[in-house]
């Protein structure tokens, strides 16, 4: 019996999609998320084709927009709760937001703030004055 002939190479399809490329972040979809969030789009990116994929390029794009991302929420402002209560039938809630001051209006409030420190702390030193008065004038009085 003869040898078969070895198969031929034959070249790998993606599935059918001829002249597609199927890798993540191509395509309409795609184009479409990076016009609308671009830094989504380049940290997905990043982390897919980067961290995943193992294209060291994408994975310094991953890692700088997660940086970035991890020390704005760790600087960010956050939200005081001032109370939670639960509400009945006919009450209701009114929510008002003051308006954020001014260098002007900082300034005044911590001048004041300085200014009453200062004052409590010379009532402090006369208080003291006036009990080691009362004292002495207490002693004259009974001597």
């Amino acid at each position: 019996m003869a040898a078969k002939p070895a198969p031929k190479a034959t070249k790998a399809t993606n599935g059918g999609n001829k002249g597609r490329n199927n890798q993540v972040g191509f395509g309409p979809l795609a184009l479409f998320a990076a016009v609308r969030s671009p830094i989504k789009y380049l940290r997905r990116n990043g982390f897919v084709k980067g961290v995943l994929g193992g294209n060291n390029s994408w994975t310094g794009v991953a890692a700088a927009l997660w940086m970035f991302r991890l020390i704005g929420k760790l600087f960010a402002k956050n939200d005081e709760v001032l109370a939670t209560e639960k509400l009945t039938a006919g009450q209701f809630v009114r929510i008002e937001s003051l308006p954020p001051q001014t260098r002007k209006q900082k300034k005044r409030v911590e001048r004041d703030a300085a200014a009453s420190a200062k004052q409590a702390k010379i009532d402090a030193k006369q208080a003291k004055i006036d009990a080691k008065q009362a004292k002495i004038d207490a002693k004259a009085a009974n001597a």
